[in-house]
């Protein structure tokens, strides 16, 4: 065999074998791309709520949560990002926490680090002044604009000379209260105040101070609510006169635009007690009777949801004296919570719930003290809870704190609280009189 033709065999194997080489080789492996981010939702004195995001392929996504350096949770979630809640965490204390995404149980790629400080609890320690308003009667409600610019209302009787003088109202300037009648004859239970010029009570009608006079809107002559059947109105809650709701005797809703009241359906006829909401629209409305347990309703863009009834409860799995929590009156909105009491005749609790997940909630305390009437914050880590048997409760977003100074007997009752800075002002009947407490923090 001549050299040319070995020369050209060999060349032709040569040929063959890198044909089969490239053929059998793979393109290499991509590395994971997983970019994960974390971001602090919402902190709290002993919690702290997290979101954990992922770009979203419609795959399972898999993450863990470390905080200074210690693993927290790992888990997984369906879309482009997960809350998590981080709780029994201690007061005014700085947190580290970090994300990463995983593959296959290994770490794929990790977050910034997320610096969080927790909110510090606020004091306790308050002394009180006691006004006694008239001979007779009680305040339902209380509104503090300012530390020198307070409303209370409901009835107040002064008899004298054989003379009965009546007001249901009084205004508190910073040194002395000015007693007014706004709504005569009636008794006024609620009270918002948007301006010094700005004030809607809520009585036997609707009534509008503008600055220069009183405005009097009777439903029933207006032809918004009817009579027989439709009772009294009894809470108010808005965002600014072009946007108040109404509660009324009866499961009666009413919203006042601005310019017309109108007359809302509601899937319950139980009185509409206590009225929370926030800039979305959305509202959630406490429904009682005195011969039937109570109801929880959230009210959203025209419809109506149950959050609990007499069939439905929503507390079952805590322990209680009085089998499952369903009777409130007291519930307020706080940043992206609703806070409200829950109880029963003999004992009860207060609960703080994520707006967007109901269902998503903490126990901040438990009470053996009246069933509560009102609740008043200035945060989260500062709460009033008011009620029957004059209790009162003070939660600082850690510990709560039963004030026995201002009991005075199983009889009598606070009704309104309301909190401006360091000063509170609760209302109420002591042996059968009209009383303010005027609380300062030490």
């Amino acid at each position: 065999m001549s050299i040319t033709h070995k020369l050209a065999m060999l060349a032709a194997a040569l040929l063959l074998l890198l044909i089969t080489s490239a053929s059998s080789c793979k393109e290499p492996t991509k590395p994971i791309e997983l970019p994960v981010t974390l971001e602090a939702v919402s902190v709290a004195v002993t919690d702290v709520r997290l979101k954990v995001s992922m770009n979203d392929s419609g795959t399972v996504r898999h993450y863990r949560l470390a905080r200074d350096g210690e693993l927290r949770n790992e888990g997984s979630f369906v879309g482009t990002d997960t809350t998590l809640a981080d709780r029994s965490l201690v007061p005014n204390t700085s947190y580290t926490y970090r994300a990463f995404s995983l593959h296959d149980g290994q770490v794929v790629d990790s977050s910034d680090i997320v610096l969080v400080i927790t909110m510090d609890t606020t004091s306790h320690e308050f002394s009180w002044q006691w006004d006694t308003l008239a001979q007779t009667g009680t305040l339902f409600g209380v509104y503090a604009l300012t530390e020198t610019d307070v409303w209370v209302v409901g009835t107040m009787t002064d008899k004298i000379d054989g003379w009965n003088y009546y007001y249901n109202a009084a205004h508190w300037d910073g040194s002395k209260w000015d007693r007014i009648n706004i709504d005569p004859g009636a008794t006024a239970y609620q009270i918002i105040v948007f301006s010094i010029d700005d004030i809607w009570v809520a009585a036997s009608a609707v009534n509008h101070w503008d600055g220069q006079e009183w405005h009097y809107y009777n439903l029933w002559d207006m032809g918004v609510l009817q009579r027989p059947g439709d009772g009294g109105i009894i809470s108010l809650w808005g965002t600014a006169s072009s946007n108040l709701y109404f509660g009324v005797q009866g499961g009666v809703f009413v919203h006042y635009d601005g310019a017309t009241f109108t007359k809302i359906e509601t899937p319950t006829d139980m009185d509409l007690r206590g009225i929370a909401g926030n800039s979305k629209g959305e509202l959630w409305i406490t429904a009682d009777a005195s011969a039937r347990r109570g109801s929880l309703l959230h009210y959203n863009d025209g419809q109506w949801k149950t959050i609990w009834d007499e069939d439905n409860p929503f507390f079952s799995e805590i322990d209680t004296l009085d089998g499952d929590y369903l009777d409130t009156d007291a519930i307020i909105s706080v940043d992206d919570y609703i806070i409200l009491y829950t109880g029963g005749a003999l004992d009860g609790i207060t609960t703080r719930h994520l707006q967007e997940d109901f269902s998503d909630y903490q126990l901040l305390y438990y009470g053996l003290h009246g069933f509560a009437r009102d609740i008043s914050a200035s945060g989260i880590n500062d709460l009033f809870v008011v009620g029957n048997e004059t209790s009162v409760t003070h939660f600082n977003g850690s510990t709560s704190f039963f004030y026995d100074e201002l009991f005075i007997s199983l009889f009598d009752w606070w009704l309104g609280v309301d909190q401006v800075g360091d000063k509170v002002f609760i209302v109420g009947n002591v042996s059968g009189q009209p009383v303010v407490v005027r609380g300062e923090r030490k």
